[in-house]
Order: structure tokens, then sequence, then C-alpha cells
């Protein structure tokens, strides 16, 4: 329209937005969200411009929560610049049922405080073991690592034979035809974890799974719970696809 308007007067504009109408939608959000009875959540760093009190070099987090109904999820992103577990504490107040995450630690404290199910994540576990694999180089001999990725791709097999069914004939398949392989695996990770250095990265990767066990084998027992936490975890992929590109400023005024 060939008007001339600073990009500070822009941007509050879209804060003063934000503050009385969307803060509005937002709350209602986070109500359905914490009653929903299943949430996951996951975090990433970012870098922030000017931010009071931190050098431009530090590193601040961007979290986001997903739960509510598979047909219409509920996701919502917090900024915060620390990433210890007084955020999820903050975030989850007043939630209870089941929560799923990563192994990051801080989100062990909540789900103690807050007495959660607290469900982890296959993908994470998988990961480390391609790790290994990929830190090998091309001329690596079948190992230990590709033994594990087997019987996890098996897993996941099952999953993908549940996908259409309801959570409970989800659960019942999953207790038929899951269970005996973590059974198996578990009997395969207590023979081989001791013979293994515990500071080598397959090292690293059973002692992940070791710690992860009660976690990662909770979905069994409800056929609501994912395998993994991949579908919180690409609600912040675009964010990170452009973490590259120009950081952020934190504005006055701006939540």
């Amino acid at each position: 329209m060939g008007v001339d308007l600073p990009r500070a007067t822009l941007a509050r504009w879209i804060v003063h937005l934000g503050l009385k109408v969307v803060q509005v939608l937002v709350n209602l959000l986070r109500d359905h969200l914490l009653a929903s009875g299943y949430i996951s959540m996951d975090e990433t760093p970012t870098q922030v411009l000017k931010e009071p009190g931190k050098s431009p070099q530090s590193q601040s987090y961007l979290w986001v929560q997903r739960g509510g109904p598979p047909e219409a999820p509920v996701i919502l992103f917090d900024y915060d610049p620390s990433r210890s577990q007084e955020v999820p504490l903050r975030l989850l107040a007043g939630f209870t049922g089941i929560l799923q995450t990563d192994g990051y630690s801080a989100y062990n404290a909540v789900a103690r405080a807050q007495g959660l199910v607290h469900a982890g994540c296959v993908a994470h576990c998988r990961r480390k073991f391609d790790e290994v694999i990929k830190s090998q180089g091309k001329h690596r001999k079948k190992g230990l690592a590709e033994e594990a990725l087997i019987q996890i791709q098996a897993l996941y097999r099952i999953e993908k034979e549940a996908r259409a069914m309801s959570p409970a004939e989800r659960q019942r398949h999953r207790e038929i035809h899951a269970r005996p392989l973590w059974d198996t695996l578990r009997t395969w990770l207590d023979t081989h974890r001791p013979g293994v250095p515990p500071q080598s990265a397959l090292g690293k990767a059973l002692g992940y799974l070791a710690n992860e066990w009660d976690k990662l084998v909770v979905y069994l027992t409800d056929g609501r719970i994912p395998i993994d936490n991949n579908a919180t975890e690409n609600c912040l992929r675009p964010f990170c696809v452009g973490r590259r590109y120009p950081r952020f400023e934190i504005m006055e005024g701006c939540a």
C-alpha cells in the first residue's frame, strides 16, 4: 500500500494482538490439553539476541506439548530461557495421566511429583544404536548394534499392523505379538551388556536401553500410547530447519 511502517511497530502490533486476543485461545487450548489424560513433550535449543541477563551465545529453549484426541490434537509451544525441571513442572501443573518423553531427566521430576504414568520413546533408543553403526563406517562387521536394530524394527512392524485398530484392540495385539519380543530383547540385553565397556558408543546405547526400560515398555499397557515420541518431535522440525536463519530478539512487553 506504499505505507512505510517500521519493523518494530509491526512487531509490537503482533505482540499486543497475541496478549489481548490469541492468549485467550491459548488458555482454552491448554485447559483442553491438561484435561486430555495424555501429553507428550519435547524441547529444542535456540539462541535469542538481547535477552536480559544472557549472552547472545547462550542457549534458550522452545518447548512443545502435544495431546488430546489423535484426530484433533492440541499442540502448544512455550519459550523459556531455561532447560531446568522447573519448566515442565510449570507447564504440566495440574495434569494427571500419561506423560511421554525422551530420556531427558528433567521430565522425571514432574512425573514423580505428580504421580504420572511416564512413557518412553523407542525411536530415541533406536537412534542410539543407529549412531553406533554410523560411527563404524562402511567396513563395519555385523555386531550387537545391528542385532538391536533388527529386534526394534520387528516391534515397529507390529505397530504398523496395529495402526488402524482401536486402542483396546491395539493393546491386545501388542500383548500377544510385541510383549514376547520385549522379553527376548531383555534377555539379549542382560546377556551382552556386562561385556561391553559402558563409556563406548555401544555401551552408552545399551545403557540407555537399560535405564529407560521401564518407560519404554509402558506403551504395551495402553493402546492410546504410541511407541515413540516422533509426532511431537516432528512439531519442532519446521523450527529446527529454520534455526540457521536470523535469530530472535526479545522485545519489551513480549511474553
